[in-house]
């Protein structure tokens, strides 16, 4: 006994449609997941400059950022015509100080970096607004409610607290 015609139609445009759908539900994955592939590098080139401000979402995998030839390149370190490697550092901000490090570099950044790094050639002593940019990454002007939620939490729970242990006013 075979299947009838319309019953196996319906079947194969079923299955069409449940591929469909699982292919956007691949898409949204990915997209999900390519959004939080996401670093922002400063990167001071030459004294007195405003630093280049390059975004990555690709050519890593999050929390490990690669300083490769090609993102050396994005940021104008490197040039095709540079024969030789300039020195290049990084800012370490646990150590508050500029460190060196060789092309392949892999950095593996923190909920204090900010998704953030700062690089510079090694011979520029001016970063125009270094200072200016560090603060903004230690101090966002924008709070991150899904980090700061427990502080503020607990913020308000202490006003909370001191208001009522407060004796009332006459």
């Amino acid at each position: 006994t075979q299947m009838p015609a319309l019953f196996t139609q319906q079947n194969a445009i079923e299955e069409a449609m449940q591929e469909e759908e699982h292919q956007r539900d691949r898409e949204r994955i990915q997209a999900a997941q390519r959004a939080k592939n996401n670093v922002i590098v400063y990167a001071w080139t030459q004294d007195g400059m405003e630093p280049t401000i390059y975004e990555f979402q690709e050519g890593f995998l999050f929390p490990n950022f690669f300083f490769s030839h090609d993102v050396l390149r994005k940021l104008c370190i490197l040039s095709d015509d540079t024969a030789q490697m300039p020195p290049i550092q990084r800012y370490n901000r646990v150590l508050d100080t500029w460190m060196r490090f060789d092309v392949g570099h892999m950095v593996t950044l923190h909920d204090r970096d900010g998704g953030a790094l700062l690089v510079k050639n090694a011979c520029v002593k001016d970063c125009v607004d270094l200072g200016h940019h560090l603060q903004k990454l230690t101090h966002p002007s924008s709070p991150n409610i899904a980090k700061a939620l427990p502080a503020e939490r607990k913020y308000m729970r202490a006003a909370s607290r001191a208001k009522s242990s407060c004796p009332p006013s006459p």
